[in-house]
């Protein structure tokens, strides 16, 4: 009966496991690009499609960290910062992303200064057009383009969830309005230099995480250098998981089978149907009289074509989840709409 038991049990701890709320943290670290922290500054991130508002100031070291449900999008506004920000939280329960924004405090000013003409801007777009689909970086260091006035030198900087440097990990920057990709490998510092045509939003991939937080450069005169630091998972901790995964589900599925043939011999043993040997396992391990049987009652004399059950599993409803479980096995296989 403990087969059928658990059973049950691990259908429901799941079910309950993926309801849970998946919550990830996000920090933002504001520098002054001339020496010290933006402290006392207001971030609000607005989450796209709900509309969700997260206000904090940043502390006294110019750091904020917002609590985000996971796999969200943001539109990000900064006091002192005058283009728009957009971010991704984590898709993952628990862990936390990073990123920090360097740039001047007079940026509104600096801005007007550098604002491109219509013309300035017309020729980045047409120097763009010449580009394969996808650039492919064979170090960790673009190439410098001969024009790198249409370009941002972007540095990124990848950390694994303890913080370390994130090797070999590949990572996509894909244009959402020229459709233009760029695409390389961190080196042993866990970074990878890109040059990435200014004018677009660039979301950055992985192998196994697409859209995983976007980069917007904006069009600007002259050369301009920009940096991104982000905490991923990485993908070869995702590979151990996925396998270590896949190895617990096979134990699990052998020792399922080893205990549905022990089950089989002993029917066979007892000369009894299978039928009969849960109804003697049923008075075993629950304990319960004939006549309580409130439960098996109920699921016999009723034919659902559709079926949702919410159990209890707390240890005195113990009699009532063995009746389930020796139902739902008496009945799974013959019943399509059953799951």
């Amino acid at each position: 009966m403990r087969y059928f038991i658990q059973l049950i049990c691990i259908l429901f701890l799941s079910i309950s496991t993926y309801s849970q709320d998946c919550v990830s943290r996000f920090k933002l670290q504001l520098n002054n690009i001339r020496g010290g922290v933006y402290a006392g500054q207001l971030v609000t991130c607005t989450e796209k499609g709900s509309g969700q508002v997260y206000s904090q100031k940043t502390n006294g070291e110019g750091n904020v960290t917002f609590e985000f449900p996971c796999n969200k999008t943001y539109d990000v506004t900064i006091g002192n910062y005058t283009r728009p920000v957009t971010l991704k939280s984590s898709p993952y329960d628990g862990t936390e992303m990073s990123r920090t924004m360097s740039y001047e405090p007079d940026m509104a000013k600096s801005q007007a200064h550098f604002t491109m003409s219509d013309a300035d801007k017309k020729r980045v777009d047409d120097a763009v057009v010449a580009l394969p689909d996808t650039t492919i970086i064979n170090s960790s260091r673009m190439v410098r383009p001969k024009d790198p006035t249409n370009y941002t030198e972007l540095t990124l900087r990848l950390q694994d969830l303890k913080g370390g440097p994130l090797q070999k990990e590949t990572v996509v920057f894909s244009g959402t309005k020229r459709n233009k990709s760029f695409k390389g490998q961190t080196n042993a510092k866990g970074e990878l230099l890109v040059f990435l045509p200014k004018g677009d939003t660039y979301t950055i991939h992985f192998l196994y995480t697409a859209n995983y937080a976007d980069k917007e450069i904006p069009f600007m005169k002259g050369t301009s250098t920009g940096h991104l630091q982000l905490m991923y998972i990485g993908t070869q901790e995702l590979l151990r998981r996925k396998k270590a995964e896949e190895e617990r589900i096979k134990e699990e599925e052998k020792r399922l089978e080893r205990e549905r043939k022990e089950f089989e011999e002993y029917c066979k043993r007892e000369r009894i149907s299978e039928e009969e040997a849960f109804r003697r396992r049923l008075r075993e391990a629950s304990q319960v009289e004939q006549q309580d049987s409130v439960v098996s009652a109920t699921l016999n004399r009723n034919n659902w074509s559709e079926k949702l059950i919410v159990c209890d599993l707390t240890g005195s409803m113990d009699p009532y989840a063995t009746q389930l479980a020796v139902w739902y096995d008496l009945n799974y296989r013959k019943e399509k709409s059953l799951r």
